[in-house]
């Protein structure tokens, strides 16, 4: 979900190249829509979970180690133990 995505810029295109690549749907609202994008993104899935990714994190580990973290953190939220995972 991108915020303040102004149709037709740079920033819009190259959002929605990037994720097509990797399949994911774009939500975007040209407006500063805050917490209702979650709400937005959790009525849209339709997966059993949600991976938020903010746009300003950085992934410094390999693709083998957050593998293994993400399928870590769905362990744990699939026991009932935990609601939310915080990597």
């Amino acid at each position: 979900f991108f915020q303040q995505d102004e149709e037709g810029s740079n920033l819009h295109k190259w959002r929605r190249e990037i994720a097509g690549q990797y399949g994911f749907t774009v939500m975007s609202d040209a407006g500063n829509v805050a917490y209702q994008s979650f709400d937005r993104m959790a009525k849209a899935c339709q997966s059993e979970y949600i991976t938020f990714l903010e746009e300003d994190f950085v992934l410094v580990e390999g693709k083998d180690t957050v593998h293994a973290q993400l399928r870590n953190a769905f362990g744990l939220l699939g026991s009932g133990k935990e609601d939310v995972v915080r990597m």
